[in-house]
């Protein structure tokens, strides 16, 4: 990320920085803090997290598993879904089957697998060993997003409750839902 901001007489000077992954995700916390609480929602807890750390900061307010979100319908996320994830945004969607686990952890087709949370209706989910984050809304049985790898890589994604219509699909971007080749 760069930064610049002006000195006396004219002058701009900018500054480099980098966060680390665990601080990324504390900012997406805090954030999401922010954003409910400009919503007006007073308090809130995740549905399930199977890193509460993750999602803690200094300046973030710590998600306890196990409990639903206050004053907010929660839809159920744990389950059998379909992934249906776009690199790019340019509609070439692939697909891949992915289980949400009670215990606040994911898995997919693929073999890939992290943690998971929801609060007030967005779900986020992460790969272990990886920055790759996906972040959506809840509505119903389905979800709505978008996806990066925190690299330059970010794309589109839906997703779909087993009993949903299905996820329909081309496959023509070689990465997986990883944002891998």
């Amino acid at each position: 990320m760069v930064r610049s901001h002006r000195q006396s007489k004219g002058t701009t000077v900018t500054e480099q920085f980098s966060h680390s992954p665990r601080r990324r995700r504390a900012i997406l916390a805090g954030a999401l803090s922010l954003l409910l609480a400009v919503a007006g929602v007073g308090s809130f807890t995740a549905v399930a997290t199977a890193k509460p750390s993750a999602v803690t900061s200094k300046n973030a307010a710590t998600v306890p598993a196990g409990v639903s979100a206050q004053g907010i319908g929660v839809q159920a996320v744990p389950g059998n879904w379909t992934l249906a994830f776009d690199w790019y945004c340019d509609g070439s969607y692939s697909t891949t089957p992915i289980v949400f686990n009670a215990n606040g952890t994911w898995s997919d087709g693929s073999g890939y697998s992290g943690p998971w949370v929801s609060v007030a209706g967005m779900l986020t989910f992460t790969f272990n060993n990886s920055e790759t984050t996906y972040s959506g809304v809840v509505a119903s049985r389905s979800v709505t997003g978008i996806q990066t790898t925190f690299t330059g890589l970010s794309g589109c994604f839906y997703m779909l409750q087993g009993g949903a219509l299905s996820a329909a699909g081309s496959h023509d971007d070689p990465r997986d839902a990883a944002g891998r080749s």
